[in-house]
């Protein structure tokens, strides 16, 4: 009886202390079933990912899912990439299975590269923007975008800092909360997963059965299966904001265009509170948020109409890890590093604007990953024009000599870049050249005179008070001497100094802080001396097969005219050097090619003949001599090289100025 009494008093104990303890926890909610079926469903899909039997089991998994109860339909898209489930408590579910190329290892240390310092990070000396702040966000995975994707975003919100926006010092998660916040930013970056897929038929708002974008957040979505949860609303039919989302490693919510409608457009009737985007520049790096902008509903033009000034985002699938080092570049360039504007520029310290970049990166093929996964922006078009000209690269010519026909013509420059349609100035050294030098101004292209002499220095466009990058004319100088023997006939020297010009453009760094060149439209620079002067001593006397005796005599010295050629048969020079500049300053390379003419009399005696003078010319060419490594400081090493009769020495070729390097490749090239 005692015993009995024990085990009761035991058995009470344990049940009261399990209804404090069950008072203590969050009490179940009518979307716990939901949460109950998702996770069983999530379970089984989340082992076939991650044992790579996706999508082989695909079928299975569809017909396993079916057999839940809380299940009302399900569906498996064309190429397995994606599967959706629409319970009945009206919740939809995506899931999405990783792919192989976006899975790669990361290390321990990888979490320690989100972090660029302490928080938060304010640069002083830039002008304030009218959107002072900026964030970048990372949905990680433990299989997935290793420490090269971290790099990459500590880059972006270096460049955030830089440009003077206020952003936190540390990488964030897209969170439920995060993207709620956007109305404080004007610049967004989100590396992370998003998909497509279209509203349930059956939904009871007006854009049921139309495909919408949905991107992932960080948020599970198990907290909607407690009692007073706060996002019930978000997730019925009729509203759809948020769903369900598994990935291989996670579950969580999604947020969908009715989200942004919902949060970020002003004056909806559904959400008085609602605060209007503040002209912010959104990028994503996520799959498949760029597929479709033509519908008013879908995600681009719905941020866009919530406030945004530009939306950029990925057609189709794109891997990330090439995804943010596009973006790195991408945002090095828009923040502007290495510059600080006028404050009409908005925001002011941004040089490039978005289409810049953007035609750049085409250029290079660098908003592709394939034939169907393109980086786009929308709109295409806007009234955002007030940036900085831009010089992107460009050519120069030697002035034309006056000849019988025509007459000589100066030096010119080619620029090719943005201009803008409003004409500006051409700078040289500061100083603008006059409206007779400038003779075309397009908005990608000017062509310019320069005065014909030997000056040097950075070439500049401005317009409307705001200056270019800087493209500099650099000179180079040099001589050699040649010696002439044909043997049994004359013999001799040839020497010559000369000097010239050449468009070379270090441009600012790349991300990584590697030195950067531009190749130019003919994907090289060419340098020609223009003037010098030339001298020449060579003489002889031999008699020929015929029994005629010639007298050599060839003196002379001649100041040496810009694009010579042997084929005038009149005294001259030319050195050539072709410039390959790698962006890699490192693997830049250049080919060499000498040119000479010269001029004498030749006093020719026939057997029983008066002596009679001939003009005489000869000329030694180089062939333009194998690829060779440019050194650091861009001196052409001393050489020589045997062509027929000629042995033609060169000194070393030497710039006006050494090209500065960075001592520390953490810090921006110069320019």
């Amino acid at each position: 009886m005692n015993r009995i009494h024990l085990h009761s008093t035991i058995l009470f104990c344990v049940l009261a202390c399990l209804v404090v303890l069950t008072g203590c926890m969050e009490r179940p909610g009518p979307l716990q079933p939901t949460v109950k079926a998702a996770d069983d469903a999530s379970d089984l899909f989340q082992d076939l990912c991650q044992s790579g039997d996706w999508p082989a089991e695909a079928e299975s998994f569809l017909d396993y899912v079916q057999t839940l109860d809380e299940v009302e339909a399900a569906q498996l898209s064309d190429d397995a990439e994606y599967f959706t489930v629409l319970y009945r408590s009206g919740v939809f579910h995506v899931f999405y299975c990783e792919p192989e190329d976006e899975a790669l290892e990361e290390s321990a240390a990888t979490v320690e590269t989100g972090k660029t310092g302490p928080s938060p990070i304010h640069a002083s000396g830039f002008p304030n923007q009218t959107s002072p702040a900026a964030s970048a966000a990372f949905f990680p995975t433990p299989r997935a975008v290793g420490r090269a994707i971290r790099s990459s975003i500590q880059q972006i919100l270096q460049a955030f800092a830089a440009a003077g926006y206020t952003t936190s010092g540390t990488l964030q998660e897209p969170t439920l909360e995060w993207f709620r916040s956007w109305d404080q930013y004007g610049i967004i970056y989100l590396s992370g997963h998003a998909g497509v897929d279209n509203y349930p038929d059956s939904d009871t708002h007006p854009e049921a059965g139309q495909p919408f974008e949905y991107i992932y957040t960080t948020t599970p979505y198990g907290t909607s299966g407690v009692e007073g949860n706060p996002y019930e609303s978000d997730l019925a039919p009729d509203a759809r904001r948020i769903v369900y989302s598994t990935t291989s490693e996670y579950r969580t919510f999604a947020v969908t265009p009715r989200f942004f409608k919902y949060h970020y457009q002003a004056g909806n009737p559904d959400n008085p509170a609602a605060t209007a985007l503040p002209n912010s520049i959104i990028y994503l790096d996520t799959c498949h948020t760029l597929d479709n902008t033509t519908g008013a509903s879908r995600l681009a033009p719905t941020l866009v109409g919530c406030g945004a000034q530009m939306v950029l985002g990925w057609e189709n699938r794109v891997e990330r890890r090439n995804a943010a080092e596009t973006a790195a570049f991408f945002f090095d360039r828009l923040c502007g590093l290495s510059q600080v504007e006028a404050d009409d520029l908005h925001p002011p310290t941004r040089p490039f604007t978005v289409q810049q970049i953007y035609s750049y990166l085409f250029d290079e093929g660098r908003n592709m990953q394939s034939v169907d996964v393109r980086l786009v922006y929308y709109p295409t078009s806007t009234g955002d024009t007030a940036a900085r000209p831009v010089i992107s690269s460009g050519y120069y010519l030697p002035a034309l000599p006056a000849g019988p026909v025509a007459p000589g013509v100066d030096p010119s420059i080619t620029l090719l870049g943005y201009f803008g349609p409003d004409r500006g100035e051409v700078l040289f050294n500061n100083t603008p050249l006059s409206q007779v030098q400038v003779l075309l101004w397009e908005e990608e292209r000017i062509v310019a005179y320069l005065p014909n002499d030997n000056t040097t220095g950075d070439i500049k466009v401005r317009v409307n008070n705001l200056e270019s990058n800087p493209m500099r004319l650099w000179g180079f100088s040099g001589s050699i001497s040649c010696q002439v023997n044909d043997a049994g006939r004359y013999s001799g020297t040839i020497s010559a100094t000369f000097e010239g010009r050449v468009l070379l453009q270090l441009m600012r760094s790349e991300v990584d802080g590697d030195p950067e060149t531009t190749q130019g439209p003919f994907d090289n620079c060419m340098y020609a001396s223009e003037r010098g002067q030339l001298g020449w001593d060579i003489s002889g006397e031999w008699t020929d097969s015929s029994d005629n005796h010639h007298s050599l005599q060839a003196q002379g010295n001649e100041p040496i005219l810009p694009q010579y050629s042997e084929s005038t048969g009149t005294p001259g020079m030319l050195c050539m050097i072709i410039f390959d500049l790698d962006p890699d300053v490192d693997d830049a390379t250049y080919k060499i090619q000498l040119v000479a003419g010269v001029t004498g009399t030749d006093t020719v005696t026939e057997p029983g003949m008066a002596p009679r003078d001939e003009p005489w010319f000869s000329g030694c060419a180089t062939p333009l001599s194998d690829t060779n490594p440019l050194p650091s400081n861009w001196v052409i090493p001393a050489g020589n090289q045997s062509v027929g009769h000629c042995q033609i020495n060169w000194t070393e070729i030497s710039p006006d100025s050494t090209p500065p390097l960075p001592t520390d490749p953490d810090n921006p090239y110069p320019g």
